[in-house]
């Protein structure tokens, strides 16, 4: 439960590397997440520094091409974190889009993407999930040179500066009013 309330979004990392040792272990986490039909419809590509900080340049010039200002920028915004990361895990979800069961292995992707963050945050490395990739779907698989779409990218390193932590809502807050029956004691 801890790592459930302590973990956060990492958006400032040092310069301290990440260990191999400790990436097994996050992705290790991953692949024991709960999947529909036990289908596991996940593929990654871990990449480091310096590599890793090439990658993000060329998905900033991608995405500075981006139309709509409010998505150029947190998209630049998102890839100039990358680029200060550690490690990435790039993230593919290996399901055929449009298939009877694709929204059960987005949501299964989820849970391998939580288990990795929870993993992380239980051993003191930071994480942050980067869903802007999917606004340069097409350019990232050529650049990262696969032939699947990412669906995500996890950020890992270890914080520097203050956490910068949001506010979650409380159950209260997401409570569908007159359909409370586990809330109807009050």
């Amino acid at each position: 439960m801890d790592a459930i309330f302590e973990r956060h979004s990492v958006r400032s990392f040092s310069e301290k590397q990440v260990s191999d040792e400790d990436v097994r272990k996050i992705v290790s986490a991953g692949c024991a997440a709960p999947s529909s039909k036990n289908d596991q419809p996940w593929k990654i590509a871990v990449t480091r520094q310096p590599r890793l900080s090439r990658i993000a340049s060329d998905f900033i010039e991608v995405a500075e091409n981006i139309e709509e200002e409010r998505i150029r920028k947190n998209c630049v915004e998102t890839f100039s974190i990358m680029g200060r990361a550690s490690v990435c895990i790039f993230v593919f979800l290996d399901a055929v889009p449009r298939a009877p069961r694709y929204f059960a292995h987005v949501q299964s992707l989820g849970a391998f993407i939580e288990n990795m963050s929870l993993e992380a945050c239980g051993l003191g490395i930071g994480s942050l999930w980067c869903g802007d990739i999917l606004q340069i779907s097409d350019e990232a698989m050529g650049i990262l040179g696969v032939d699947y779409p990412p669906a995500a990218a996890l950020l890992l390193g270890y914080e520097s500066g203050d956490a910068r932590r949001k506010r979650h809502k409380t159950p209260e807050d997401i409570l569908i009013r007159g359909y409370d029956e586990w809330d109807s004691g009050r």
